[in-house]
């Protein structure tokens, strides 16, 4: 996944560059929501991605790790 994000999946990197300035910025974002957004229309790329059950598992994860 890391190398999709930085190096080696040009659509990847194109479109997070576009929405946020590149990977760098990417992990400076502190809203959930936003960061779960940037991912999947960057990353994943869902066709039908059900955001609000996403964002409830990215909300759930983003307590537990930051505790």
């Amino acid at each position: 996944m890391w190398w999709e994000l930085t190096e080696g999946e040009t659509t990847c990197i194109s479109l997070m560059n576009k929405k946020c300035g590149g990977i760098e910025n990417f992990k400076m974002l502190s809203d959930v929501r936003e960061v779960y957004k940037i991912f999947e229309e960057c990353y994943e790329r869902a066709g039908k991605p059900m955001m609000e059950k996403r964002y409830k598992y990215a909300e759930k994860l983003y307590a537990i790790y930051t505790k």
